[in-house]
């Protein structure tokens, strides 16, 4: 079944003739109705990204076929900048035709792209057009990157770090960056300073990329960054770079926020309101601990899922941090949604969640979830 709301959809008549009008307005010459009508045949039938490839290459064999003629026409063609704070997703996909026109064929014109990319980030975004640059042209990339730290628009300074995470989501993954991270270390490091939560959450979420080939080196940055008395973002840097470390009971990472590895805190009972549900459903479970000697308590849980080939995953939720005094007995309660999602496919069949302190596993329950009999895997389409 078709999804409606589905971010292909976004790329259709209403941008491709937004982008016509605009260009004309920029270029006179430009053939607006030739341009309409060749990016529309056939789009329907294409994904999110080739419908945004497709586009790029028909509004480029629409532009002068010199580059150095064409990107000042198609720079022409951007909105103003974003203010401090503004979110990016209005002018989303029109730029993103933009972005994908300079990844396509500015690989060979190093400067003038990776400017115009400057003037991008500050409208919509850059870091995934960036990523071939940094793997053809590291040096020159990285320098100006290092350039674009000291930048007065938090919008450039965040498309510093955004734009180097080795494994971004998306994105082209930074093979070199995969393995030695070092040059990206010393590239974000003085962002951790940054006023805007904006441009240090992308500096968490790069350290979080690369603690997932290199946990104790970023283990140790933290650290380093936390025995800082100067900068008063470490600890929310710390917690957020070191996230996916906590769910898997990385010792190192619970102790550098403060927790032991294991816990003395025992699970008094755990159970869930139900054995089966559809999806769409909410599961509530209740849990019921007591502190062994007074201490600070990281709650996960991971709902173990149903794949597709009888394989199964797990995903790791958060739950809660306690800080117990001893002898102490809480009870908590948390319901997770079964609600569809573009995100996730649900299968049918034994599902389980697991409650985790501080890397520990406390208990496993099992529920069954049941999925639409028409399909074998259930896509959702809401949020």
């Amino acid at each position: 079944m078709e999804n409606s709301n589905a971010f292909k959809h976004r790329i259709g008549g209403a941008v491709v003739q937004q982008l016509a009008t605009a260009t004309r307005r920029a270029w006179r010459s430009f053939d607006e109705a030739s341009f309409r009508t060749r990016a529309l045949d056939g789009l329907e039938a294409l994904e999110l990204k080739a419908r945004v490839k497709w586009v790029a290459q028909v509004w480029a064999e629409h532009l002068p076929p010199d580059y150095a003629e064409a990107l000042p026409l198609v720079l022409a063609t951007m909105g103003p900048p974003l203010e401090t704070g503004a979110q990016v997703s209005e002018g989303l996909f029109f730029h993103w035709i933009h972005a994908q026109f300079v990844e396509s064929y500015g690989l060979l014109h190093v400067l003038p792209s990776l400017q115009a990319m400057r003037e991008l980030t500050q409208r919509s975004t850059a870091e995934f057009c960036v990523r071939p640059f940094l793997v053809q042209h590291p040096d020159e990339t990285l320098a100006f990157l290092t350039n674009a730290r000291s930048h007065a628009s938090p919008h450039v300074r965040r498309w510093v770090s955004e734009g180097t995470r080795p494994r971004l989501p998306w994105g082209l993954r930074l093979a070199a960056f995969v393995k030695d991270p070092g040059p990206v270390l010393a590239l974000i490091a003085p962002l951790r300073f940054d006023d805007e939560e904006y441009v240090r959450t992308s500096v968490a979420n790069n350290l979080n990329d690369i603690a997932k080939d290199h946990p104790e080196l970023v283990v140790e940055t933290v650290k380093a960054w936390l025995r800082e008395t100067s900068n008063p973002h470490a600890p929310w840097i710390a917690k957020r770079a070191l996230r996916t470390l906590i769910k898997q009971g990385h010792a190192g990472a619970l102790e550098a926020l403060g927790f032991s590895a294991g816990t003395r805190t025992k699970l008094v009972a755990f159970t869930l309101d139900r054995e089966s549900l559809s999806v769409g459903d909410d599961l509530v479970m209740e849990v019921t601990l007591q502190a062994g000697p007074a201490e600070v308590v990281n709650l996960d849980y991971a709902i173990g899922f149903q794949l597709s080939g009888g394989k199964r995953g797990e995903k790791v939720f958060k739950l809660k941090v306690l800080n117990l005094d001893e002898g102490q007995t809480v009870v908590l309660r948390k319901k997770h949604s079964f609600r569809p999602i573009t995100t996730r496919k649900y299968y049918g069949g034994e599902h389980s969640v697991a409650l985790i302190a501080n890397g520990q596993t406390l208990g496993r329950a099992t529920f069954t979830l049941q999925v639409p009999s028409s399909r074998r895997g259930f896509v959702g389409g809401g949020r």
